[in-house]
């Protein structure tokens, strides 16, 4: 990981996911990095000031991969969607449990997901643009 406004590396770790990672969020509180990939898993990472990113957990999210993650901003929890599953799951950030989800109709486009609220928004992409 590296700052935004320098570009000097700040940390390095292994995620050790079996296909791409498709999403990186740093928990609010920055004790937790997230990970999540095509292989359908979340994992989190504890940082510490001594041994950088440690591996803490893992959890089977989504069948088909995950397509974004969220924190939200108490630092506990972790919203993730899927890329193909329509379902969203809510994550308590330290056991890595689900604490509830749900799947959307499926005739819902894939989501973008911010934390503009207190946990997040939730709306389709926009459409591309019209051929030239």
């Amino acid at each position: 990981m590296w700052d935004a406004l320098t570009g000097e590396l700040q940390l390095k770790f292994q995620p050790e996911h079996t296909a791409p990672i498709t999403a990186v969020v740093v928990s609010n509180t920055g004790r937790h990095i997230l990970t999540g990939s095509r292989d359908g898993t979340v994992k989190r990472f504890d940082v510490r000031a001594d041994e950088g990113a440690v591996f803490a957990a893992a959890a089977k999210a989504h069948r088909f991969g995950v397509a974004g993650l969220v924190a939200h901003h108490s630092g506990d929890f972790l919203l993730s969607y899927g890329a193909r599953d329509g379902r969203i799951t809510v994550w308590d950030i330290e056991s890595l449990l689900d604490v509830t989800s749900f799947v959307l109709p499926a005739d819902t486009p894939v989501l973008q997901a911010g934390a503009s609220s207190p946990f997040c928004t939730a709306a389709p992409p926009p459409p591309p643009p019209p051929p030239p």
